[in-house]
């Protein structure tokens, strides 16, 4: 079914020659052309795992490069790679999120309630119910499973603006610094009058076991016991009350039990659209009934909404949101659904519009260590000896010893540390972090990253063709490499002097 979208991409990358691109070129077209082929078949349905783990592998054996049709070695694991840069990733963006993100979207336009489908849908799949309490059947449609999906995944960063106060108390998202609200269970009759008060050494009796639970509020205390009510039982404690009680389809009777009288108080709850009592049922002209709200949420949301001092006026409810803004947007559902990772100062400077792309692709690696020296092979599984070409003394090779503690290295850093008045360290990375303190960050990262890029190629020259230069060679190739990265980006500050000599 989704073989045209695979052929497509294939096409794509037949059509590029892979051998005469940087890293740098095969990022961009990854982000800019590639991702964006399967952006609308992910927009109206929900395509197999296994065909977007496909995509992405034709992706990574772009990057990482192909010989006669075989993959090269992936030196990183995907989910590294599709990271943000300040957090260790190159920005590529994970299909399994985005297609999460426009399951998100379709879950925000139908809890607005808007459309032609959302009728369509409503009367098919949770009709007088409200949407939070609709349910997967064996039977339901493709497009609808790809909905609750985005349920699961939209619901926490949903809230509530209240107005009228026409919505859901149990289903929405009212009352600040909490989820939705849940039903606890109501009492009987029978169990309120055997009950007795905490702390006096007897049970509760009736039909449950559990204890009475109470809460306070000012001189009145409302006890409870979680045991739910079925009709028969209900019209059993309205005929103790002395009332007669007609029970619609889907109607609740709430009941607020207070110590001087025991009065049943009915609250006849529309569910049949709002998924259990409206908020207004709980509000009157002195305030919010704390007593009949307690009875049927508890404790905790109880005490929430006496903290939360919040009123129904005349404006029509709401749904915000959770960002800045309270719109939804697609990027803002992607920020949501992506695995959250600490950003990281090192893998933040290495970027820059002064730094050519395959410059900081290098320095990632760099700061990943996933560049093919011989401390790397060995591990993985290659039998060879380790000897840095670049010295004199045969030291084995590794990328500490490359780009650092090497004679050829030590030497090129030592030609512009005076310049920054950068200390050393014995270890490379924090020596960068270091390098890229202070004024003038631009023009830091840059020289960094040119000094890292004529290092290693004089490392591959070295190796593979047998001839290398030595460190004035090297230097003056560091600052012709400077330069030409700042000629184009005229708002920087000054190019250093030192770099005209």
């Amino acid at each position: 079914m989704f073989s045209y979208l695979l052929d497509k991409i294939r096409s794509k990358l037949t059509g590029w020659q892979n051998k005469i691109l940087s890293p740098g070129g095969k990022l961009v077209l990854i982000k800019n052309v590639l991702s964006s082929i399967p952006m609308y078949t992910l927009a109206a349905c929900c395509p197999p795992r296994a065909v977007l783990r496909t995509i992405e592998r034709m992706f990574a054996a772009f990057f990482w490069g192909s010989k006669d049709g075989v993959a090269k070695r992936s030196w990183l694991a995907w989910r590294f790679v599709t990271r943000t840069k300040s957090k260790g990733g190159l920005g590529i963006k994970c299909l399994n999120d985005i297609m999460d993100a426009f399951s998100m979207k379709l879950w925000w336009k139908l809890r607005h309630g808007k459309g032609l489908w959302v009728e369509l849908l409503k009367s098919k799949y949770f009709h007088k119910r409200h949407p939070c309490d609709a349910f997967m059947t064996s039977k339901c449609s493709h497009i609808w499973r790809q909905i609750l999906r985005g349920r699961k995944l939209a619901e926490p960063f949903i809230s509530f603006r209240l107005g009228r106060g026409e919505g859901s108390a149990r289903c929405e998202a009212w009352i600040p610094g909490g989820p939705q609200l849940d039903s606890v269970a109501i009492p009987s009759a029978e169990g309120a009058t055997s009950g007795t008060r905490r702390g006096s050494g007897r049970q509760t009796r009736g039909r449950s076991r559990t204890q009475a639970m109470e809460y306070t509020d000012g001189a009145s205390a409302v006890s409870m016991a979680p045991q739910r009510l079925g009709t028969g039982e209900l019209r059993r404690s309205a005929r103790l009350a002395g009332r007669r009680v007609v029970l619609p389809q889907r109607t609740v009777i709430v009941r607020a039990l207070s110590d001087r009288g025991r009065k049943i108080r009915d609250s006849r709850a529309r569910n049949s659209d709002n998924g259990g009592p409206d908020i207004r049922s709980f509000w009157t002209a002195t305030g919010w009934d704390l007593s009949l709200f307690l009875e049927q949420f508890g404790v905790e949301a109880a005490r929430r909404l006496r903290e939360a001092n919040l009123t129904c006026i005349l404006a029509p409810d709401s749904l915000v949101w959770g960002d800045r803004k309270g719109s939804f947007t697609l990027a803002a559902a992607w920020r949501c659904c992506r695995i959250s990772h600490p950003t990281s100062s090192l893998f933040s400077n290495i970027w820059g519009k002064c730094i050519p792309a395959k410059w900081s692709i290098l320095m990632w690696r760099v700061c990943h260590n996933r560049l093919p020296t011989d401390d790397i092979l060995q591990k993985i599984g290659f039998h060879l000896a380790s000897r840095c070409h670049c010295c004199q003394d045969g030291h084995g090779e590794n990328l500490q010893h490359i780009f650092f503690h090497g004679d050829l290295a030590m030497t090129v850093w030592s030609a512009f540390r005076d310049f920054f008045k950068a200390r050393m360290h014995s270890d490379f990375l924090v020596f960068l972090q270091r390098w890229w303190r202070g004024q003038g960050s631009h023009h830091r990262r840059s020289l960094a990253g040119a000094i890292i890029w004529v290092l290693w190629k004089n490392r591959n020259k070295h190796r593979y063709e047998g001839r290398g230069a030595g460190s004035d060679f090297l230097v003056r190739e560091v600052k012709r490499q400077f330069r030409k990265s700042l000629s184009s980006y005229r708002h920087l500050p000054a190019v250093p002097h030192w770099t005209l000599e």
